[in-house]
């Protein structure tokens, strides 16, 4: 009986070490984690998110050796964990920069945004100095998928210019060039800071504002292709200059939806029969739908590229040149 109890004691029991580690983690005392660790890994093979945090620990102690094992356990059996590879960029960017560079780009294409990171970090800051690299890093960023939510057509791809959290920040003066030279490194931060702008307007639903802003990065771009003759800051001001529009056409293809008032007046959803949906654009009468409709507008004319994507209980699911919006019963955007 006692050898049951036992037993069934010492799950609990790791779990307490556990627990012990994470405080010691969360409360800087590194010598204390260091000791909780152990009595973790005693008990058999810890979790892979711990590993990465004793491998900080080891850092903070002095001990990068024992980190970089650490990070190359967790990359070894995930090799698209996040932050096993920007730990192993931090780690090996003394020795080899083209490694840690290999390591932030894998992490980019998982949707980590790597020059933030890069500019960071004490280890990491001198990769930004290479534009070729930061270059690689807009373009990884560029082929993210983008995951939209259908009842909100005002999200906007998110890229390493427009990190995850940064909707809704309080953000300081509007990005002005800096006066005289610029810098490559000046001329990425002030495009940056123009994109993450465009980006809030979209998502405040400020839309026409997001062509006035579209306009001063053509003329940053403008400024840049005639005072830079290398190659790398013409690629960028290209690439920025696409970002820019593909943003401010997806502002445009909102202004355009908002314009249509478009209201769902009734739905019909059957098991045997073609899902209906009556829908009015404008001022119009409202006309009977199926999926895979164009929707007319109040002269009668087809909308090209707007289309009934789903029909549903209680919402109509359209489709317009890519962007998917909803549309509750009774109710106008």
């Amino acid at each position: 009986m006692m050898l049951l109890g036992i037993a069934l004691l010492a799950p609990a029991a790791r779990a307490d070490d556990m627990d012990r580690f994470r405080e010691a983690c969360q409360a800087g005392d590194w010598n204390a984690a260091d000791k909780a660790w152990d009595a973790v890994v005693e008990q058999g093979p810890p979790p892979l998110a711990l590993v990465l945090r004793h491998a900080e620990v080891a850092l903070h102690m002095g001990r990068p050796l024992d980190a970089l094992h650490d990070a190359e356990m967790v990359h070894e059996k995930e090799p698209t964990n996040i932050l096993a590879l920007v730990l192993l960029a931090r780690l090996r960017a003394k020795e080899s920069a083209d490694e840690a560079k290999t390591l932030l780009l894998e992490a980019g294409r998982e949707g980590y945004p790597i020059l933030r990171e890069a500019r960071a970090s004490k280890e990491l800051s001198g990769l930004t100095e290479d534009p070729r690299f930061v270059l690689a890093a807009m373009r990884v960023s560029s082929q993210i998928p983008t995951a939209r939510s259908p009842r909100d057509p005002f999200l906007v791809p998110r890229s390493i210019f427009a990190p995850a959290g940064t909707t809704g920040e309080k953000r300081g003066p509007r990005p002005t060039p800096p006066v005289g030279p610029m810098s490559f490194e000046q001329f990425v931060a002030t495009g940056n800071e123009h994109l993450r702008e465009m980006v809030d307007l979209l998502h405040k639903e400020k839309l026409s504002e997001v062509g006035i802003r579209f306009q001063e990065v053509k003329a940053l771009c403008d400024r840049v292709r005639r005072e830079k003759s290398a190659e790398e800051f013409a690629q960028t001001a290209d690439e920025l200059e696409r970002r820019a529009a593909r943003l401010d056409a997806e502002a445009r293809k909102l202004l355009r939806i908002r314009e249509l008032k478009i209201v769902v007046t009734g739905v019909v959803v059957s098991k045997i029969a073609t899902n209906r949906a009556i829908i009015s654009v404008g001022d119009c009468t409202g006309s009977i739908y199926e999926v895979g409709d164009e929707l007319r507008d109040p002269a009668g004319e087809r909308i090209r590229g707007l289309k009934v994507a789903r029909i549903a209980e209680g919402l109509v699911g359209f489709d317009y040149e890519g962007i998917e919006l909803v549309r509750p019963l009774r109710q106008s955007p």
